[in-house]
């Protein structure tokens, strides 16, 4: 009787060990996408490794929206800026941005279901710790 016992205990053990490693983060889920709407959350700016921090204030672009293939900014009176076609490259973590008369690159620090952290170099310091903006958003649909 005891050694059913504990071959019982055993199996549950078995069971709830199982089930504990089957449960998954959403986070880290494979749903994540850039589509929808993002509001800025702050910014830093990094120059000569002096790092800046700024937060959201009633001008400029508060929200940048990604479409299946189209990128755009909504000014705080809801106009639209910048209207650009967009790639993101998931396994270089790279977001290439074209509005026609140039080309952006950001490299994708943090991307969540409801957090995006986007880094941006300038024209020709990709990969300049020393030198780069960042923004933070959250998801807001």
């Amino acid at each position: 009787m005891k050694t059913l016992r504990l071959i019982g205990m055993a199996i549950i053990a078995v069971i709830m060990s199982v089930n504990f490693v089957a449960c998954d983060d959403d986070e880290d889920s494979d749903n994540v996408s850039l589509i929808g709407k993002w509001k800025e959350d702050s910014y830093i700016e990094v120059t000569n490794g002096v790092t800046t921090h700024y937060t959201p204030d009633d001008g400029g672009y508060p929200y940048l929206v990604f479409e299946e293939k189209d990128t755009y900014y909504i000014n705080v009176d809801g106009s639209i800026e910048e209207y650009s076609s967009y790639i993101y490259d998931e396994n270089l973590k790279v977001l290439t941005v074209d509005n026609g008369y140039s080309e952006y690159k950001y490299e994708v620090i943090s991307l969540t279901k409801n957090k995006l952290i986007l880094r941006y170099y300038g024209v020709n310091g990709w990969g300049n710790p020393d030198n780069y903006n960042e923004t933070y958003y959250v998801k807001v649909n």
